[in-house]
This record gives C-alpha cells, sequence and structure tokens, in this order.
C-alpha cells in the first residue's frame, strides 16, 4: 500500500523548476508560498501575554493536530530504511521510544528533522515537515525496501481542511504533571524523556510521550481523531484547577524564545543524544 496523501499534483519535476528559476537560490528566494500558518488554531485564545505567562507559571494546551505532516511507516525493512537515512544512532532504540530523526543525502548533506515514534515492532510515526517525509518515500521506493507508508497531510493542503487520521496535543508548563494526574485520577506515569506510554483519559486509550519545554516536563498526546474532543474536554474540565490556558499560534511559536533561564535543567538521567 502506498497512499502519499497529496491533495493536488504538481506539474514538472523540481528539475524543471530549478532551470525554469535559473538556480535553486533564486527559486527558493523569490518563492510565493508565504508564511507557514497554523489552521485550526486561532492565533490567540485570550492574548498573547496570558498565554505566554501559562507557558512559565502554569499549564498550557496546544493543538498541533493541524499544521504537521505524518507519515505512517511500516514492515519487516521500516527500521532498515530509517537507520540507512539517518544519520543518528538506533543503538537502543526499541518500541515506545521516540526521537529526532534527521534524514540526510548519501553525502551526508542533512535533509531535515522529523520526530520519529516507534510504536510497536515494525510500526513507526514520522511527524515533521513535508520534505524530510517525501526524502524517506523516496528512498523506500529507490531502495527497494520492503515497507508500506501512508502519508496524512497537513490540514492547509487537505481538500477537507480538517478532518485527519489522529490529533496531536500538548500539555506544557510547570503544573502540567499534576494536571495529568487530576485527568487519570491517579499519579502521572513515571517515564522517562522521549520515551513513551499509553494511559486513559475519559475512558479512551491515548498514546503519551514524555515531552517537555520552557525547561518544564510535560506531555505530548495522541490518539484517532474521532476521540479528540472528548479527550480535549476532560484535559480542559480538569484544568480550571491548574491555570490551564489553551494556546494559539502566536504563543506557541515564541514560547522557546521567551524561555525562563532559571529554569533547572533536566537531570542527567533524563537527557537524549541522537
Amino acid at each position: 500500500m502506498i497512499d502519499t496523501g497529496r491533495a493536488h499534483v504538481a506539474t514538472g519535476t523540481l528539475q524543471d523548476k530549478i532551470d525554469a528559476a535559473d538556480g535553486v537560490v533564486d527559486m527558493l528566494r523569490n518563492a510565493q508560498v508565504g508564511p507557514n500558518v497554523y489552521p485550526g488554531v486561532p492565533p490567540e485564545f485570550t492574548n498573547w501575554r496570558d498565554e505566554q505567562w501559562a507557558w512559565q507559571n502554569a499549564c498550557v494546551l496546544f493543538d498541533l493536530s493541524y499544521h504537521m505532516v505524518d507519515l505512517a511507516l511500516e514492515g519487516p525493512e521500516a527500521l532498515n530504511l530509517l537507520t540507512t537515512v539517518g544519520f543518528n544512532s538506533f543503538q537502543g532504540f526499541e518500541a515506545d521510544n521516540a526521537k529526532h530523526l534527521a534524514p540526510c543525502s548519501p553525502d551526508g548533506h542533512v535533509i531535515g528533522d522529523v520526530i520519529l515514534f516507534y510504536l510497536a515492532p515494525e510500526k513507526f510515526n514520522l511527524v515533521g515537515r513535508v520534505p524530510s517525509l517525501n526524502w524517506i518515500m523516496y528512498q523506500a521506493e529507490q531502495g527497494g525496501f520492503d515497507v508500506s507508508y501512508e502519508m496524512d497531510q497537513r490540514t492547509a493542503l487537505r481538500e477537507d481542511k480538517t478532518r485527519r487520521k489522529s490529533y496531536r496535543l500538548q500539555l506544557q508548563g510547570p503544573n502540567a504533571l499534576a494536571l495529568v494526574g487530576e485527568v487519570l485520577g491517579s499519579p502521572p506515569p513515571e517515564v522517562r524523556f522521549f520515551n513513551m506510554t499509553t494511559v486513559d483519559i475519559a475512558g479512551i486509550h491515548v498514546r503519551a510521550l514524555r515531552h517537555g519545554m520552557v525547561g518544564q516536563p510535560g506531555f505530548e498526546l495522541f490518539g484517532p481523531w474521532e476521540d479528540k474532543e472528548q479527550v480535549v474536554g476532560a484535559i480542559l474540565a480538569a484544568g480550571k484547577d491548574f491555570g490551564l490556558r489553551r494556546v494559539g499560534s502566536r504563543a506557541y511559536s515564541s514560547n522557546t524564545l521567551e524561555r525562563a533561564g532559571s529554569r533547572p535543567p533536566y537531570p542527567p538521567s533524563t537527557r537524549v543524544t541522537i
């Protein structure tokens, strides 16, 4: 099964476009693609200042379901494909782990980076921007790897504009772990950084990646699209006592620039190297 999920089919090859523009530099400098947009998420829910404050001092819920591309990859040679295209070390990498994957060309030029989720034996999910995912699909075809894949395109390039195969949420901030405990009705799971587990929220099975931004531990939650509203509703209901804010695209885009330098670093046992 090979489904690229492309909503629009471009005419001509990439080389045709480069030749017409008299070089790749001129083509990219004069590209009319516009800014990267966050469809489905308003710029602000309350206001930028309030939402930015919540990153540092309370807890935020940000919806990642719309602006990134997902690539489902599986098969007996899926891991071999990933180790071939990426320069990362895969030593000790196993199911319920995640990592940044940086695909490279054969001569070592970095194509981009994506987040790689090891969901189960021979089953992976890659999330990020499309150039890296296109490169991985191309290498799968050219290399004759025994894999299947399916791309779930970001909302801006979809004909239906909203519904995707899965949702993806972030809970971040100093109160994030306490809020997770409240939602679960039990202490939050002890999961190492960039490792995954499965939790139950409102009676729904949810995959949880132990994440962290602005110097604080948090979780990235994901699952089938049809479960999204019920999971979001449970989080919002539980978040009232934790200063929870829904975050718009403006605060999300700038939170790393506003990172509080006084936050303690993660302890050595949670650090991850590529």
